[in-house]
């Protein structure tokens, strides 16, 4: 959970486009990512906190020039970082947010001398959630999809709401500028310059030394927030253990998945099956393997992590534990959350859809339980994601949309990429044959089965009929959400 908003999520991604159809909890098969329709809502927030963020960087007068540049470029990068996560990411469905705001109102109402903060979901498949300066928590449904029960999404959110309450991102700017901008620094800089030898190596420790000094303070921070999201959750009643169980769960969520995809159920038809074999021996492991013999890259690094240092942090709130009354109730999911959290999941697939990593999609979703024809939303993104990828092989770019296999990965994952890797044009006609249509997409009745229509049709050779289903969905959806994917510009 970031402090400062350079470490949140104000990456430049490809911007998640707003997908039609509303939830139906209760249904997977049925679930189609959510559309927002209320734009004119969402352009108002988005507009609103860049405004609010621009005036929480109130540039400091008493500064030297290049921090006052600096300062002013991190005020613009945040404040339209955050209008564009507002604007065009924001998830305003009627399952999952109404869901994570009920929790968050329930932490407030308990702890009525915390600051006047809004909660927005946005559609990210990044397993994280961040506050900003201007009084807001962000939090992305990746998150929501990997938690195990909404007692941990309460502690999450109160580790938000005690970055807000503390001013941590004033903080952490002020500690920046106290190490970097100073007079202090600065002296050791001109003093450095002026040795005769050995000036790089010199200038590298002293911004080495600087930084393990600035990740000090920022680590203490993160401390501060679990102590006091711990004490908000608890108040709230909410079972305080759940921090505990929270913080060893955010410790390897990052990580790779190491479960195998469900291949053989979607794509094991006799005539492609030997697609996904053929990668495998190449390697001596078994292409069912989920395990490694040593520690991955991502165990030994605490760098690689969205949330740092959580077993020191876990050890923090053990202490807590062991202070505080806890209350009853359990460690299993509600019926509601298992709903949201199943449709997280889904959304996450499509967020990752659309910031076109169509690997990343099919590896996810052919883990999901209904990785198979039961659900109809998953059979139309695996044919649009092969219909992508295709594409992008055709026209020399598939390297862009499919990473590259490395023995850091776990097994599976690495067995999957190499076999995606290994394909060629001819293989993808066959593995849309072997993935067929659903019969519930022959009456066509929404744009993801007629995308998805059109997808297999051209993947499969049928050139009259994918022309057909081609007017066919610009006249139905002329400005479709998968219309760019589909046909690029075409009018």
């Amino acid at each position: 959970m970031d402090v400062l908003l350079s470490r949140s999520s104000f990456l430049v991604l490809y911007l998640a486009l707003f997908l039609p159809w509303e939830t139906n909890a209760q249904s997977p098969s049925c679930y189609y990512p959510y559309r927002n329709t209320d734009t004119l809502a969402q352009y108002t927030l988005a507009t609103q906190q860049r405004t609010l963020m621009r005036d929480f960087f109130e540039e400091p007068t008493d500064a030297s020039r290049e921090y006052r540049k600096a300062y002013a470029a991190w005020a613009d990068e945040a404040s339209q970082g955050l209008y564009r996560t507002l604007r065009y990411r924001a998830l305003n469905d009627t399952l999952i947010a109404p869901y994570v705001q009920g929790v968050f109102d329930r932490l407030l109402a308990a702890n009525p001398s915390l600051p006047t903060t809004r909660l927005v979901i946005v559609r990210s498949p990044i397993a994280n959630a961040y506050a900003t300066g201007s009084g807001i928590v962000v939090c992305n449904v990746g998150l929501l999809a990997a938690l195990a029960n909404e007692n941990q999404l309460a502690f999450v959110l109160g580790h938000e709401l005690a970055h807000v309450y503390f001013k941590h991102m004033q903080q952490g700017l002020d500690a920046h500028r106290n190490t970097f901008y100073s007079r202090a620094f600065e002296k050791k800089v001109d003093k450095i310059q002026k040795d005769e030898y050995n000036v790089r190596s010199k200038l590298s420790s002293l911004v080495r030394q600087s930084s393990l000094s600035k990740l000090y303070h920022n680590r203490s921070y993160e401390q501060q927030a679990d102590s006091l999201g711990f004490r908000l959750m608890t108040a709230a009643r909410f079972p305080g253990r759940q921090a505990h169980t929270a913080l060893q769960l955010l410790e390897h969520i990052d990580a790779p998945s190491s479960r195998a995809a469900n291949v053989p159920t979607y794509f094991g038809c006799e005539d492609t099956y030997p697609l996904w074999v053929r990668a495998a021996q190449q390697s001596s492991s078994s292409i069912f393997a989920v395990a490694t013999e040593t520690p991955t890259a991502f165990e030994l690094s605490d760098t690689l992590k969205t949330h740092p240092n959580c077993q020191a942090r876990a050890r923090s709130i053990q202490q807590l534990l062991g202070e505080s009354p806890d209350h009853p109730d359990g460690e299993r999911a509600s019926h509601a959350f298992r709903n949201v959290r199943a449709a997280s999941q889904l959304e996450t697939i499509q967020s990752w859809f659309d910031y076109q990593r169509y690997d990343q999609v099919l590896f996810e979703a052919l883990q999901q339980p209904e990785a198979s024809h039961s659900s109809d939303y998953l059979s139309a993104i695996h044919l649009l994601s092969l219909h992508q990828l295709k594409k992008h092989m055709e026209q020399h770019s598939y390297a862009d949309v499919v990473a590259s296999a490395s023995d850091l990965q776990p097994e599976s994952l690495r067995h999957f990429l190499k076999t995606l890797e290994s394909l060629n044009l001819p293989d993808f006609a066959r593995l849309a044959q072997c993935a067929g249509l659903p019969e519930s997409f022959s009456s066509v009745d929404n744009e993801y089965q007629l995308a998805a229509t059109y997808a297999w049709a051209d993947l499969t050779g049928q050139t009259d009929e994918a022309a057909r289903l081609k007017t066919r969905y610009l006249t139905r959806y002329p400005t479709g959400s998968l219309k760019i994917y589909l046909f690029g510009d075409s009018k």
